[in-house]
């Protein structure tokens, strides 16, 4: 990447590969959680039907998002793990349950965390709300 001024930075920075893309999709993840709070607001106040569906949509669009991050997660590799030198069985008896109960922990810690996530955003609209009101009170006086 180069500047006018003759500077220089590198392609190959563990900025660029690591930390960047982590950053970048915790915004938007931050961001899909305060359009979400904005939509649950809005529905709220005007009991509009179609403001109680995209908010139920994108309460869904969250689930899936950290569950597919959670399972992405869960799939990491340990450098220094045992590598199999034959293919991968079919999945059967033990091994199945197993994996169909990794899945539904997955399943469960991602909705877990959404859960959190949204008690955490249900207080911040809370509070919110409270201090303008509270603000529009002392102004009037």
């Amino acid at each position: 990447m180069h500047f006018r001024f003759g500077g220089e930075l590198p392609d190959d920075h563990p900025f660029l590969e690591r930390f960047r893309s982590l950053v970048d999709w915790s915004f938007k993840f931050i961001s899909w959680l305060i359009i979400t709070a904005t939509l649950g607001v809005a529905a709220q106040v005007t009991k509009d039907p179609w403001l109680y569906g995209l908010y139920f949509l994108c309460h869904v669009l969250l689930i899936f998002f950290l569950q597919a991050f959670f399972s992405w997660l869960f799939t990491m590799k340990i450098p220094g793990g045992r590598s199999r030198k034959e293919p991968a069985a079919p999945r059967r008896g033990w091994w199945a349950w197993m994996h169909k109960a990794r899945r539904m922990l997955i399943a469960i810690f991602a909705f877990l965390v959404w859960g959190c996530f949204q008690l955490g955003m249900q207080q911040a609209i809370g509070r919110t709300v409270d201090a303008i009101a509270e603000f529009q009170k002392t102004n009037r006086k």
